[in-house]
């Protein structure tokens, strides 16, 4: 699958949360049978040693609302 069709798979994602540099965002992810499933994906930003900020590669992925915000709270720093 490319990146355009997995893109096509997903619709209406939302920022819900963010907390120092990570984030969580509801999005809705379609089913090989056609329904859509709401989830919820988790985003690391990392500070570069010239100060800007990227989005780290994993994308953790939560079924529910509240597994998205335990991951959003877990943060040490």
């Amino acid at each position: 699958m490319t990146d355009d069709e997995a893109a096509a798979e997903e619709r209406n994602e939302t920022l819900i949360a963010e907390r120092g540099e990570r984030a969580i965002y509801r999005f809705e992810s379609k089913k090989p049978d056609g329904i859509w499933l709401t989830m919820y994906r988790g985003q690391d930003r990392i500070r570069m040693p010239d100060g800007r900020d990227i989005e780290a590669p994993a994308h953790p992925t939560f079924a529910s609302e509240d597994q998205a915000r335990e991951w959003l709270d877990a943060r040490e720093d």
